[in-house]
């Protein structure tokens, strides 16, 4: 059973699965009135903080690079199983748009695969993603031609957050979810979450719909990015 991994270094609609995955932690809570620490945002004094979490603001949307992957592509000769896992690990981490380092991804034959015109394969693969497991199933015809990847993938708040610091350039949101949430490639449904933003001209808070794309790109309701 291939898998990848390799030691630590820097660190895509979708439905909601049935249950959310643990919580990574993230930026912690301010109370409310507290003005910013020292070296922080400049903003108005009467300023309102209260419940929104505090972080740099990014200087691009948050995206992984397939250098921050925790392994390079195989070569074109390498074993199917082994080539899949890789584009399996790669699904997954550039959907979450967060590097883990000690991200790793394993395939087997399907069960169906007995069941399979000659030529034709399927894997099911699992992709070990900050401690959690997500599937992605492959398979191709006998003809070669490749059906549609079947997957699951971490949407993280962590990321989220960041978009909304990015695109208002405030150093203070709160989206309204878990830490991390499983999303599904197969599904129809639209994804949406409420997301707060400080002003930091006016220092009001205001709020914003959060949608998201199938790739794990956001987009929010006021503006476009």
């Amino acid at each position: 059973m291939p898998s990848f991994r390799r030691p630590p270094f820097r660190a895509a609609a979708a439905l909601v699965s049935a249950a959310a995955v643990p919580a990574l932690g993230g930026c912690g809570l301010l109370p409310a009135g507290d003005a910013p620490p020292g070296g922080g945002q400049d903003a108005p004094a009467a300023m309102e903080t209260g419940g929104l979490r505090q972080g740099e603001v990014p200087d691009r949307e948050p995206a992984v690079d397939e250098a921050d992957l925790p392994a390079a592509e195989p070569p074109a000769g390498a074993p199917l199983e082994e080539r899949i896992a890789w584009d399996a690990l790669k699904e997954v981490v550039t959907f979450a748009r967060a590097a883990d380092p000690d991200a790793e991804s394993a395939c087997v034959a399907a069960e169906e695969s007995e069941e399979l015109e000659e030529g034709a394969a399927a894997l099911d693969c699992t992709v070990t993603y900050r401690g959690q497991e997500y599937e992605y199933h492959y398979a191709h015809r006998s003809d070669g031609s490749v059906l549609p990847a079947v997957s699951t993938a971490p949407f993280l708040r962590e990321v989220a957050e960041d978009d909304l610091r990015f695109d208002e350039g405030t150093e203070y949101v709160r989206c309204d979810m878990e830490e991390t949430v499983a999303m599904a490639s197969h599904s129809l449904e639209d994804v949406a979450y409420d997301c707060t933003y400080l002003d930091p001209e006016t220092g009001a808070q205001e709020d914003v719909e959060m949608s998201v794309a199938r790739d794990g790109t956001t987009a929010f309701s006021g503006f476009t990015r």
